[in-house]
Parts: C-alpha cells; sequence; structure tokens
C-alpha cells in the first residue's frame, strides 16, 4: 500500500469510508529506496451501530396487538422476537395472546459496513381485566353514564343475566341469550346442570381464571332447598381452556333426591 505524503511516525488518514472496510499489508520504504520495513497490517474495522427501541408501555386488558418498531444508527433493518411471555410475533406486530409479563428483543445483525448491534429487550405488562376495565370496552362513554346500562347489576339487554354474570360466563350483554355452557367443550353460557351415572348433581361453568380476572371469585354451592342453606363445594376439577378462561366442574358433596345447585359470584375492591 504506497501512502503518498506520509513523512512522520504516524500518518492519519481522514477519510476512510465504509468501504475501505477489510485488511491491508503496509511496508515503509525509505525514499531513497535502500531500506524498507517489514510488513504491518492495517485493518479497516466494520463501523459500530446503536439500536434505537422505544419503552413499550404496559397494555389494558383487551388489547390486541401491539406494533413495534425500532432504528439502527446504520440505518439497517431491524428484527424482533419474543424472548419470553404471553405473545407471538407477525412481521413487525406482536400480538397479546394472555395476560403476563413480556420481554421482546430487537436485534441487528449487522453487514459487510456495520458491526452488529448490541441487541435491545424491553419488558411490559398485559395487565388483567377487571370488571370495571371490561365495562369500560363493553359500553360507550354515553352508555358508562347510565348505571341502569353499564351497571354491574344492570341488564341492558334485558335477557335476565345482569352484567356481572354476562361478565364471569363469557357472554354478551349487548345480546339476549340464555344458552348455558356445552359441557366439556363450551366456552361460555351459564352454567350446566345434569346429574351423573350416580344420581348425584354435577354443575358445570366457565370461570375466569384469577390472574386473568383479579377482583372476582365464584362458588359452586348446593342444598337441600332454593332457600337455603346453600353450602360451597370444596372439591372441583378445572380444565384450562386458554390464558383468560378455564371449565370448571363440582360435584355435589351431599347427593340426595331433591338437590339445588348455583354458582356464587361475587366482587372484591
Amino acid at each position: 500500500m504506497n501512502i503518498a505524503g506520509a513523512t512522520a511516525r504516524t500518518y492519519t488518514r481522514t477519510n476512510v469510508s465504509n468501504s475501505s472496510e477489510g485488511s491491508y499489508t503496509c511496508v515503509v520504504t525509505w525514499d531513497n529506496g535502500t531500506q524498507t520495513s517489514a510488513a504491518g497490517t492495517l485493518t479497516v474495522l466494520p463501523v459500530a451501530q446503536a439500536i434505537t427501541f422505544d419503552a413499550i408501555p404496559d397494555q389494558p386488558a383487551g388489547t390486541p396487538a401491539v406494533a413495534l418498531a425500532a432504528t439502527t444508527t446504520g440505518g439497517l433493518p431491524v428484527t424482533f422476537t419474543v424472548v419470553s411471555g404471553p405473545a407471538v410475533l407477525l412481521d413487525d406486530v406482536l400480538s397479546l395472546t394472555g395476560i403476563g409479563t413480556i420481554t421482546v428483543r430487537a436485534s441487528q445483525d449487522g453487514d459487510g459496513d456495520y458491526q452488529p448491534a448490541p441487541d435491545v429487550d424491553r419488558t411490559f405488562s398485559a395487565l388483567s381485566l377487571t370488571p370495571a376495565t371490561w365495562l369500560t370496552q363493553t359500553f360507550t362513554p354515553a352508555e358508562q353514564a347510565n348505571q341502569a346500562i353499564a351497571g354491574l347489576l344492570a341488564d341492558p339487554d334485558g335477557d335476565g343475566v345482569k352484567n356481572i354474570f354476562e361478565f364471569a360466563f363469557n357472554l354478551n350483554p349487548k345480546t339476549t341469550s340464555l344458552e348455558t355452557l356445552q359441557p366439556g367443550t363450551g366456552t361460555s353460557g351459564l352454567p350446566s346442570v345434569a346429574r351423573n351415572g350416580g344420581g348425584s348433581l354435577t354443575i358445570e361453568f366457565i370461570r375466569r381464571r384469577a390472574t386473568a380476572a383479579p377482583g372476582i371469585t365464584y362458588a359452586a354451592e348446593f342444598a337441600s332447598s332454593p332457600a337455603g342453606p346453600w353450602t360451597a363445594a370444596t372439591v372441583e376439577t378445572a380444565t384450562t381452556i386458554d390464558s383468560t378462561f378455564e371449565r370448571v366442574t363440582v360435584l355435589d358433596p351431599a347427593p340426595a333426591p331433591n338437590r339445588f345447585t348455583r354458582v356464587r359470584v361475587t366482587t372484591a375492591p
């Protein structure tokens, strides 16, 4: 490599560009050509780059997807991956599939001109759905101002099922429906009641999982008279449907010819 104008022990070249990346063999020769140095290697490295990936705020319950965006100082495209949590990626759109903590990573592998950029991780939460949040998502602002429509104990569709039960059993409070849960396969509906082969009363119902709906509890209760006293059963079988719901079956702990059952739904602050 002939460096014209090199007249001192050091030489600075100011016009190095990305296209100059690579290794060069250098030899120093005196002007008279009588003495030559041993060969040395000059290496021009790819340019370092960094990723700008803004923090992702916690997402309210019901958010279907989040559009991701990041840039690099090298202007190269960024790749996203889900490190952990209930979410899946399609291109640069992150779809939330449940409740919990989600970590997303932004990466850039570099090319001939730029070095790989350090990964940047962003962590956020997909928040739980409370009864109050559900009411906000379900009813318009005008409807929310009317407690006869958007109150937890209101029945806006007039089907006899109050909003709190529509929320609890995955029903639509704006559509009249008295359908019961399809045993074994259903994902919404009012509790289903039957007798098993031994004649014992069973009740099956949809339940929002505790992590997916804080502030609401369910209790399957049995009695020998509609007037009570009602006793909560303590043994149940729960089958997970998804990150939000599970299907619960409860057997009457004191079987008898005349028995009654119900699901008590309560809310807490």
